[in-house]
């Protein structure tokens, strides 16, 4: 019980912290905004780590990992996305992502992360710290670029993928819902046929 409130503490701090980012970026020293960026994802692999290895995974602290990730990169993200093209379609792939795993949540469909979203995450995760470098005039443009390029790659598998598990979600449901219209109508047409067969038997 213990390591499930540490792991979910860990994952509100995150949240709290990541909207508290857009007002230390011009309060705080260009490190150390870089230290608290690599300190935030960090969390996300220390929840999720800790979690696995005590066995205490939960399914809202599940979920709430999977908000506080995606918030965390939009936020960093659209605090710097005028700054290269790049950046902002690296925005709108995370939002497309966001969108699909909540679309996925209301059609009943529990999306896995798979490893190739887990490697985008850390992919991410490297291209957002090079973008405020960049935004921090510690390297050049491309950087960004070719960071921005390789997880935009990886955003479009993902998207694809995630896409086609809803799909299959939805085209299921589709069929358990003809399959249920079909017995019902069997259970009413054996009624009625059994109905009038008794009516006839008893000379009506």
């Amino acid at each position: 019980m213990g390591v499930k409130i540490f792991v979910n503490t860990l994952t509100i701090f995150r949240c709290i912290f990541t909207f508290a980012m857009p007002f230390l970026i011009k309060r705080v020293s260009n490190l150390a905004f870089i230290i608290f960026i690599i300190a935030l994802f960090l969390t996300d692999y220390l929840d999720g780590l800790i979690s696995r290895a005590c066995k205490a995974q939960t399914l809202f602290g599940s979920m709430m990992d999977t908000i506080a990730d995606k918030v965390l990169c939009i936020v960093l993200i659209v605090c710097i996305a005028d700054k290269s093209p790049i950046l902002f379609v690296m925005l709108i792939g995370e939002m497309l992502i966001g969108t699909i795993n909540l679309i996925g949540t209301i059609n009943g469909a529990q999306i896995v992360a798979i490893m190739l979203g887990k490697v985008k995450m850390w992919a991410l995760a490297l291209a957002t710290i090079v973008g405020y470098m960049y935004y921090f005039n510690k390297c050049d443009e491309i950087w960004v670029t070719v960071s921005g390029a390789i997880v935009i790659i990886m955003q479009i598998i993902v998207i694809f993928q995630y896409g086609n598990k809803v799909r299959k979600v939805k085209e299921i449901k589709k069929e358990k819902k003809i399959m249920k219209s079909k017995m019902l109508l069997v259970i009413l047409g054996s009624r009625i046929f059994i109905t009038i067969f008794t009516r006839k038997s008893q000379g009506y």
